[in-house]
């Protein structure tokens, strides 16, 4: 099986190709690369067209390029809040394990993306995503039978009589 780190390098011989795609996030990690360097990655699986179905990842430098990594992160709707919590009071294994926890609220999330390259590979750009919505309160359940013969009359009673 391939791992999450090796599909970000082509490792399964996939790459995307030159283009925007809308894409599903599928996995999130925060943590440090072979050469020490902290990274996040972000696992996307293309959901249409002749590519649907292929995954890539979205690798964000969070040392170099951490501006770049910020935008993408709350383009794919992180909460800025998120991101801005300040670590000085946390040693740097504890702020990335907290962002690696965090990113997870990510999953399921769509996006689109543009895809560019370089001399040193390929390049995503966020171009929007559209997040979970989880603080909609539900509407109150409906009344039923009696009750809602009660609540009708009680706004008949409400209403003002015509010759007012």
């Amino acid at each position: 099986m391939t791992s999450f780190a090796d599909r970000g390098r082509g490792a399964d011989g996939y790459q995307p190709p030159k283009g925007n795609y809308r894409v599903t996030i599928r996995r999130a990690w925060a943590g440090y690369n072979n050469g020490g360097k902290e990274k996040a990655t972000i696992g996307l699986e293309i959901m249409d067209g002749a590519e649907r179905g292929n995954e890539f990842v979205h690798w964000m430098d969070l040392e170099g390029g951490y501006n770049f990594a910020e935008r993408s992160l709350t383009m794919y709707g992180l909460p800025i809040s998120v991101l801005e919590v300040d670590d000085d009071n946390l040693e740097r294994s504890q702020a990335l394990e907290r962002l690696k926890r965090d990113l997870q609220q990510l999953i399921g999330v769509v996006a689109w993306v543009t895809v560019s390259y370089n001399d040193r590979g390929y390049n995503v750009t966020v171009d929007s995503a559209q997040t979970q919505i989880s603080d909609v309160t539900p509407a109150a359940p409906a009344a039923s039978g009696f009750e809602a013969a009660v609540a009708a009359a009680r706004a008949d009673d409400l209403e003002p009589a015509p010759w007012d």
